[in-house]
């Protein structure tokens, strides 16, 4: 698809953006992200910068019309580790705020995001937002689709670091022109690296 020109390869720094420019530009009629940039991307249409552009959104398309996808990011830690249990018992009310239903409610009405509490997606906010505006059902709907092994994600410690060599060669393939073999084979190499390195620090 990007060798006959029907796919555009926007590239992966931080910050860009071109994949959905380009369709109030009109060189893409379609891109795919992560469910929080549907939030921003309403506020940038309200605007009236983009007049007559409107969007929707479908599940992740499959091959064999099953599977579910794994969770993108979002992740919410505390790191206890030579804290003080003031400090601790702080860190769990701010976790205990931010996680409560009407807070993940207002954020997922607000940005997209999925929300993370079933307590939230079942509210009547939610409810009643997601009926007059799709859009924002559909990551939480594939979420709860059966997936599988695939639909877990990855459980390694040097977890970006090996999803950043994927990344690295997919764009090694699209825009360095690399094949496939040897795109592969960089990825191994450094996923490989990366994993080692994680597990000599952590022991």
């Amino acid at each position: 698809m990007v060798d006959s020109g029907l796919a555009l390869d926007g590239g992966a720094a931080v910050g860009n953006f071109d994949h959905l420019l380009a369709i109030p530009t009109g060189e893409a009629a379609m891109t795919i992200d992560a469910s929080g940039v549907i939030g921003p991307i309403n506020d940038v249409l309200k605007s009236g910068e983009y007049p007559g552009v409107s969007i929707a959104g479908a599940p992740l398309p499959s091959l064999t019309g099953k599977g579910g996808v794994p969770v993108g990011d979002a992740s919410l830690w505390i790191t206890a580790k030579g804290k003080s249990p003031v400090e601790r018992a702080a860190a769990w009310e701010l976790v205990k705020y931010l996680a409560a239903p009407d807070q993940i409610a207002a954020f997922a009405i607000a940005s997209g995001y999925v929300p993370i509490r079933e307590s939230a997606a079942e509210s009547s906010e939610v409810q009643e937002f997601w009926a007059q505006n799709p859009t924002y059902r559909v990551a939480y709907d594939q979420l709860l689709a059966p997936g599988g092994k695939a639909a877990n994600g990855s459980v390694i410690g040097a977890y970006q670091c090996v999803r950043d060599s994927v990344r690295d060669a997919l764009i090694g393939m699209l825009t360095q022109g690399k094949s496939v073999d040897d795109a592969l084979a960089q990825a191994q190499q450094d996923a490989t690296a990366a994993i080692q390195d994680y597990n000599s620090r952590v022991g």
